[in-house]
């Protein structure tokens, strides 16, 4: 590449591209106009070093984002047990490697190598309609809700389980439950009643008293540090509180209500 002076378009349109070339001596090159027009697999990997939104080269313009096109595109299916489920939660450590999911009227599942590999738990050995699921940055601390009963906690990555039945015993429709990082602050929405907090891993579980029993709250996230949580419902306005779910705010700047179905966090929870 020294000696070459025209490289304009020379990766126009590229939907398949995972070499990194930004090492290529192109201090001959004259035109290097729109040299990733279009480029779309690079544009995947790489940004430009100034921060615009340029597509012409050299590739010393660009800056990898430590993403292959291959990676970023491409999906395995994996089928635990050899057959479908009713998945309805998953929650995964920091560095992707510690996974768990939950299967309404079946078992929990968990991986250890990124979701090579799973293996069904069963924490007292009947199944159970379990909804959201949640765990700590490093993957050890889980926690998982069941519409109809309790909350339940883990140490272990999943490999044995602990009831959380008190104080609200079959309480109701758990739908959704969040984690900070360490797994000590726990939040869980119920499905047309209150919001539930934990300070202790989910062992002592608070009832917020601040916004009703009416709202069809459907789920709930958190801050890493557990102190900034947003929940939403099906059928209303985003509630959000800064103090770990002792206080609450409903917002009023969206307008009218929505069918929330997801929601999710910024670590910081800005």
């Amino acid at each position: 590449m020294r000696s070459v002076t025209d490289v304009q378009e020379m990766f126009i349109g590229a939907s398949a591209f995972n070499v990194n070339i930004t090492g290529w001596n192109t201090s001959s090159a004259t035109n290097v106009a729109s040299m990733f027009s279009a480029a779309s697999a690079w544009g995947e990997s790489y940004a430009r070093v100034d921060g615009t939104s340029s597509t012409d080269g050299p590739p010393s313009a660009w800056k990898s984002l430590g993403l292959t096109p291959s990676a970023a595109n491409t999906w395995t299916e994996r089928s635990p047990g050899g057959s479908t489920k009713l998945w309805r939660g998953i929650a995964s450590s920091s560095d992707g490697t510690k996974r768990a999911a939950s299967v309404q009227d079946g078992n929990i599942w968990t991986s250890i190598d990124s979701g090579a590999t799973w293996t069904e738990r069963s924490p007292d050995g009947s199944a159970k309609r379990w909804w959201g699921i949640a765990s700590s940055s490093e993957g050890t601390k889980l926690a998982a809700v069941v519409e109809g009963g309790n909350a339940w906690t883990s140490i272990d990555s999943g490999a044995t389980w602990t009831e959380r039945s008190s104080p609200f015993g079959n309480f109701g429709n758990f739908r959704s439950i969040t984690s900070s990082s360490d797994g000590t602050k726990l939040a869980a929405v119920v499905q047309g009643g209150k919001i539930w907090t934990s300070i202790d891993s989910g062992e002592n579980w608070v009832e917020d008293q601040s916004v009703g029993r009416t709202k069809k709250r459907h789920v709930i996230t958190s801050s890493s540090d557990g102190t900034k949580v947003t929940a939403v419902p099906y059928g209303g306005k985003i509630w959000t509180s800064i103090d770990s779910g002792e206080n609450w705010i409903e917002d009023q700047s969206i307008g009218s209500s929505h069918n929330w179905q997801s929601i999710t966090s910024s670590s910081d929870g800005t």
